[in-house]
């Protein structure tokens, strides 16, 4: 009980390399301390270092069904801006960092679909997003959530497996649909 609290206070220390051991230290633990550590690291998907949200992102897609009540968040921290990022330059890009838009929506493709299915909405970011990565985490993200998530944006996917510029993408198009058109 008592590590992820010291590890919650590591995540802010002010050295980016204690920051990311702790992340690192909170992915080795894994579901084994998820009750104790989901609170850390759904607070860690805020922090100002983009590594530290990224790898938190990815921990709590490591717990798998255990983490699912926090797939709101998740959808949060991909959809929001980065954090401490301002700007009065209406052209300046304050959107999250792609790696961690990508490490969340690789994490919502493996928590219980019943909890991801409601905020599906959520993952149309990365359909048609410019970065293929992350076109591709969000067509593998519906095809582990399975054949529900695929019903609700088998146009999309048709589209994306018809038109999309790159072979990975169109053939995980083509894998998600098969989840409902066999």
């Amino acid at each position: 009980r008592m590590l992820a609290g010291e590890l919650a206070l590591l995540l802010s220390d002010d050295s980016w390399y204690v920051r990311s051991l702790a992340t690192e230290m909170l992915l080795e633990l894994g579901p084994r301390g998820s009750s104790d550590s989901q609170p850390v690291l759904v607070k860690a998907l805020h922090s100002l270092d983009s590594e530290v949200r990224r790898t938190s992102a990815i921990t709590l897609g490591k717990h798998g069904e255990v983490a699912s009540h926090h797939a709101a968040a998740l959808c949060t921290r991909m959809l929001a801006n980065r954090p401490g990022v301002k700007s009065d330059d209406p052209d300046a890009d304050l959107s999250e960092k792609i790696e961690v838009k990508t490490a969340c929506m690789w994490a919502l493709g493996q928590l219980d679909p019943e909890s991801v299915v409601p905020l599906i909405h959520n993952l149309d970011d990365g359909l048609f997003h410019r970065n293929t990565e992350y076109r591709l985490a969000a067509t593998e993200a519906l095809t582990r959530l399975g054949p529900k998530a695929v019903a609700l944006r088998k146009d999309q996917l048709g589209t994306m497996e018809s038109n999309d510029r790159d072979d990975r993408v169109r053939e995980a198009a083509a894998r998600a649909l098969k989840h409902i058109f066999g």
